[in-house]
């Protein structure tokens, strides 16, 4: 969880002129050059300005990124492989965190990003971005995501222990979010039969919820909304270029392994019982984080890139990212 520190702040004409010469008509060939002159220059023109309005028909017409929508409750990638993707995720490091609100674990994601792609995306937090965290799901259970509500914020922001270098809003409520179920993900990411994936959304930027008196939950802060075919992005900084997600979590798996004095998951933030069990052999009959997925965001949403989790043995404190 994130700690808290807490701050408010965002036309004449001319006369007796002499009447000009006039001067002959030129010879025949003369003006058989001339005309010759104006068709060609003419046809220049006129190719220059239909080149002209193509691109600017082109511009108008295809926006690339201007109408992109969220991912849908469910849809069908195209895709039989992983590789060649046109969106390079890279570095991807990430939390070993279990405690959260509303039996969700909340899984902080750092990674870089290249955009090697004809056509820009979004990569800001919230539903309206292009990345998403993959989780495969026993079938039968449908992740209830739920968020930070950036309608709740009345412009009300907060300093936080991370990232320290700036504030983010502070959310009074929370709201459903929409989880993606990928058609045929089990085919494209080889999980066990049995098994769905699930595409879940980061939460906004810039925007985080209260766990209790001095704790607040961590937030995406991503320090650019959208990514140009041709760039790159990554943030070095502490806490800046980071993802945050809600992870829905089964109560089966939250009583036998992330036991809390009380009985009940740490949304009262109350004291281990004993140490949580989330080693791989814990949470594979419950759930598999799959890795980090950049989605095309149109009718027919497409994988454009994509990059493996890391193992159990790699991940990180939540405050070093």
């Amino acid at each position: 969880m994130n700690g808290r520190r807490q701050g408010r702040q965002r036309r004449r004409r001319k006369a007796n002129l002499p009447a000009k010469r006039p001067t002959s008509p030129p010879p025949a060939r003369q003006r058989r050059g001339l005309w010759d002159r104006v068709v060609r220059l003419g046809v220049v023109d006129l190719l220059t300005a239909l080149a002209a309005l193509v691109l600017l028909v082109g511009v108008v017409i295809v926006p690339d990124g201007a109408d992109s929508k969220p991912l849908p409750l469910q849809f069908r990638v195209d895709r039989t492989a992983l590789s060649d993707l046109p969106i390079v995720v890279s570095d991807l490091r990430s939390c070993g965190c279990w405690s959260g609100p509303r039996d969700q674990a909340v899984k902080k994601f750092k990674f870089a990003l290249e955009n090697r792609g004809d056509r820009r995306i979004t990569i800001g937090g919230g539903e309206g971005s292009s990345i998403r965290l993959l989780v495969a799901y026993p079938e039968g259970f449908k992740p209830s995501v739920t968020i930070p509500d950036e309608s709740t914020i009345d412009n009300k922001y907060v300093s936080v222990k991370n990232p320290p270098d700036t504030t983010v809003w502070h959310a009074r409520g929370f709201r459903a979010a929409t989880s993606s179920r990928m058609e045929n993900g089990r085919d494209l990411f080889a999980v066990p039969a049995g098994f769905e994936v699930w595409a879940l959304p980061p939460v906004p930027n810039y925007v985080v919820e209260q766990q209790d008196t001095d704790l607040m939950t961590f937030a995406t802060i991503v320090d650019k909304d959208e990514l140009l075919p041709g760039e790159k992005f990554s943030d070095l900084r502490l806490g800046h270029g980071a993802w945050v997600f809600f992870m829905p979590l089964q109560r089966r798996f939250i009583d036998e392994n992330l036991r809390v004095s009380s009985g009940i998951f740490v949304d009262t933030h109350t004291p281990w019982r004993s140490l949580p069990k989330t080693g791989t052999k814990d949470t594979a009959p419950f759930f598999r984080i799959l890795g980090i997925g950049v989605f095309t965001q149109d009718d027919s949403p497409k994988l454009a890139g994509f990059a493996p989790a890391p193992p159990h043995d790699e991940l990180m404190q939540p405050e070093h990212l």
